[in-house]
């Protein structure tokens, strides 16, 4: 654009709109508005039709220079100076940032970056709230400590944490329910933990020591008992089930 570097047209082609020539073949604006001082000013409506619309954004006295650009109905927000798509906007309202075909409301592609995202907050807790049509669930950061909720509104009676693999196709395969009961292999503990297989003659459970003498301890909370009770597998000479 003569006389202005706040917006600039890649086009050899002259503009019409509505019948008016709006730019000539030169680059020059026409029957726009007013030019002053590097700024456009105009009470209409400025279209750019091209087969790839695009307004550059060139800053003259430090980097990055930037461009705005239609492509194939996607708008992308391109870095010049680093020659890489910043952010796009699609046409499904899908928003991509690293990636010019957003599949999610919300896709972002780090490259090789470990870290994609970082959510801080100025006190204590940090977290992200996920919400569907019946509850809301967070995951938190407080304290040094990283939190799981389900149902933060205790909005549904018998909510838990489920874990499943593989896009559901295994089934669930573990749940701590609202009681502090965890389950393996059963979805609905009946202790704090309920371990089930669905194999015949396969064992359910496995506790190695480091040591060839450690077992299983059972302890008690009750007042007044101060025995425990134990399992013990010696690989050495004996097998036992007692107290100590």
């Amino acid at each position: 654009i003569n006389n202005a570097t706040a917006v600039s047209f890649l086009s050899t082609n002259g503009y019409w709109v509505g019948g008016t020539q709006r730019m000539n073949g030169s680059g020059d604006l026409l029957n726009i508005g007013t030019i002053s001082s590097g700024a456009i000013t105009s009470s209409g409506t400025l279209t750019i039709a091209n087969t790839y619309p695009r307004i550059n954004l060139n800053d003259t006295d430090s980097n990055p220079d930037w461009s705005i650009i239609n492509a194939n109905g996607i708008l992308n927000f391109y870095d010049q100076t680093n020659a890489a798509n910043r952010l796009s906007l699609a046409s499904s309202g899908n928003v991509g940032i690293g990636t010019t075909a957003p599949a999610r409301p919300l896709h972002v592609n780090g490259g090789t970056t470990d870290y994609i995202a970082r959510f801080e907050s100025s006190d204590t807790t940090a977290g992200i709230e996920l919400k569907d049509s019946t509850s809301t669930a967070a995951i938190r950061t407080q304290n040094g400590h990283l939190v799981y909720i389900a149902d933060t509104g205790n909005a549904v009676s018998s909510s838990s944490h489920r874990w499943n693999i593989d896009n559901l196709s295994t089934g669930e395969l573990m749940r701590l329910n609202a009681a502090g009961q965890l389950g393996i292999g059963t979805t609905a503990p009946s202790n704090k933990l309920h371990v089930t297989s669905g194999t015949v003659n396969t064992a359910i459970a496995r506790f190695t020591g480091a040591n060839n003498d450690r077992g299983l301890v059972i302890s008690t909370a009750v007042s007044g008992i101060t025995n425990d009770s134990i399992i013990n597998y010696d690989a050495v000479s004996t097998n036992s089930v007692g107290q100590h």
